[in-house]
């Protein structure tokens, strides 16, 4: 158990360096959202399990935290299965991934949200899915 968790934060380390998960989340985090963690799955090719055991081992979110994600993934039926497919073409997602921090840390209402990313509001509701 012990190698297999120490396996994982090393893959983790080399896929998702602290200095670029820091990047795409920001130094401390009170709350993700499974778009978020899509779009950076997208990206880098690692599951959304493992971006939240990544930021929860640089210190981004906590372990109380770290643990709602995953009783959410539990109940989503998402361990197996998550939202989202890398398909092994990196692309830059960078105004989604502000765009859903500002939304999801309260700097920004969900109408504000769907204005700057030039969509109806009902259909931006559809699509975004906070966390908690």
């Amino acid at each position: 158990k012990q190698k297999e968790t120490l396996c994982h934060q090393f893959s983790g380390a080399m896929l998702l360096p602290e200095e670029t998960i820091k990047a795409e989340l920001g130094a401390h985090r009170n709350k993700l959202s499974s778009l978020e963690l899509a779009n950076i799955k997208k990206q880098y090719g690692i599951s959304m399990q493992a971006i939240v055991m990544r930021a929860n081992e640089c210190n981004i979110i906590n372990d109380h935290y770290t643990n709602q994600f995953f009783s959410f993934m539990k109940q989503m039926n998402w361990r197996v299965d998550e939202p989202a497919e890398y398909r092994g073409a990196e692309e830059s997602n960078r105004f989604e991934q502000l765009l859903f921090r500002a939304l999801i840390e309260d700097q920004i209402s969900i109408s504000k949200a769907a204005s700057l990313s030039n969509r109806p509001l009902a259909e931006f509701k559809k699509e975004y899915q906070p966390m908690f």
